[in-house]
């Protein structure tokens, strides 16, 4: 963030500090501090071991632990056996034993409220409409990195219903609403 907005941002209680990459980032950390959001968000991720450790690391900035498995079988487990508060997942699992469509299916059966993101990169719109279907919230296609953090905090908070994604629910139109908000009450 330029040394000359720090003012008016500080001013509005908004610090991009080292949990944050962003200054959207940062605006969400206010925001679900001002809200019910006391403790870190948990994630399991599940795809192949590399994507995990790239995500957990990504993720870690924004203080988000991430749990992962690249097995079927074990991320069924582990979303039987601790507590998550959204699932991160691959169409294709490295282990062959079952795909994340189905694991999709299961976990939203087993946890409705608990939301999904495919974060795949199978970028055709059947794979999207199949992921929905199966209960997903949201599908993103790789590499998407800019604003993951974020858009998994925005879907957090404001516990998003599968398939339901509209404009101004939008990781763009919450960034959009919150920088007119900042501008035209902290300008310079």
């Amino acid at each position: 963030m330029p040394r000359t907005n720090q003012g008016r941002y500080k001013q509005a209680g908004i610090f991009a500090d080292s949990r944050s990459n962003s200054l959207g980032t940062a605006v969400f950390y206010k925001i679900i501090e001002d809200k019910t959001m006391k403790h870190q968000l948990r994630v399991l991720c599940v795809d192949d071991e590399d994507v995990c450790l790239m995500l957990s690391t990504i993720l870690g900035f924004s203080d988000i632990e991430v749990k992962s498995t690249d097995n079927f079988t074990e991320a069924l487990r582990l979303a039987q056996t601790e507590q998550f508060d959204l699932y991160l997942l691959e169409t294709r699992l490295p282990d062959g034993d079952g795909n994340g469509f189905e694991l999709c299916r299961r976990l939203h059966k087993s946890a409705p409220r608990t939301p999904i993101i495919f974060y795949s990169s199978q970028a055709y719109a059947i794979d999207r409409q199949k992921g929905l279907a199966a209960g997903a919230t949201a599908y993103l296609v790789k590499p998407y990195f800019e604003d993951l953090a974020a858009t998994i905090l925005q879907i957090v908070t404001n516990n998003i219903k599968p398939g339901r994604t509209t404009d101004s629910n939008s990781v763009e139109a919450v960034m959009r609403r919150t920088t007119a908000y900042l501008s035209a009450n902290y300008a310079d």
